[in-house]
């Protein structure tokens, strides 16, 4: 996965981190302060950097555009990227109609995922019945009552007391 990073502040540094621990480096970065940009890309040995979202977009290939500008700045970043059909990943900000909202809730692996099951074993809903309450109220509380369309599971652990572990919802 090709991932680029829009604006070089304090909360970047932890995007790129994150990337990394998913597996994925931070393929190219964009600040409008240019400076900013060169020495983060150095400090983070990011091979591209660009004074705007434009032209970061326009020279590279992308398939995620990671949102760490002021909120402010939210909008005109996330509508560039999707207009380009790169998907986005921004953690707060107004950039219109709301279309399409996806919640990835993550947890230490040896408490969620536990082979023996632990106290979520005895849980009536195991995983999902402590996990999944939280991204429902916060579904809620953006975009009203919900309307499910479809929904499926899957099993990603490698548990034995539980059936599924993943859910999609929509």
């Amino acid at each position: 996965m090709k991932v680029g990073i829009v604006g070089c502040g304090f909360v970047a540094n932890y995007h790129v981190k994150a990337w990394k621990n998913v597996g994925t480096g931070v393929l190219a970065v964009a600040d409008i302060i240019e400076d900013k940009a060169r020495e983060f890309a150095h400090r983070h040995g990011i091979p591209y950097y660009f004074k705007s979202v434009e032209d970061m977009l326009s020279r590279v290939k992308l398939d995620v555009l990671s949102v760490c500008t002021p909120p402010q700045a939210h909008r005109e970043a996330v509508l560039e990227a999707v207009k380009r059909g790169v998907s986005v990943f921004v953690e707060k900000g107004v950039v219109g109609e709301l279309k399409r909202v996806d919640v990835v809730v993550y947890a230490p692996e040896d408490i969620i995922l536990n082979p023996e099951g632990g106290w979520l074993k005895n849980l009536p809903e195991g995983v999902f019945g402590e996990v999944l309450p939280h991204p429902i109220y916060l579904l809620q509380s953006l975009i009203g009552k919900l309307d499910l369309i479809s929904a499926s599971t899957a099993k990603i652990s490698k548990s034995t007391w539980q059936k599924y572990d993943e859910l999609h919802c929509y």
